[in-house]
C-alpha cells in the first residue's frame, strides 16, 4: 500500500524496513487473477 498514486521508472522509495531502492522499470499487471497493479524492477540506492 502507498500514498502515492503515481509510481515511475526512476523515482526512489524507502521500504519498511527502511532500506531505500530506486524503481529501473514497471511491469503492468496483465491478469486479473492478481491483487496487485505492476511488478517492479528495483535497484538499490547507496
Amino acid at each position: 500500500m502507498t500514498a502515492n498514486p503515481q509510481w515511475n521508472p526512476g523515482d526512489p522509495f524507502t521500504a519498511g524496513d527502511g532500506s531505500r531502492w530506486r524503481i529501473v522499470a514497471i511491469e503492468p499487471n496483465l491478469s486479473d487473477a492478481v491483487e496487485f497493479d505492476a511488478l517492479w524492477t528495483v535497484e538499490p540506492l547507496d
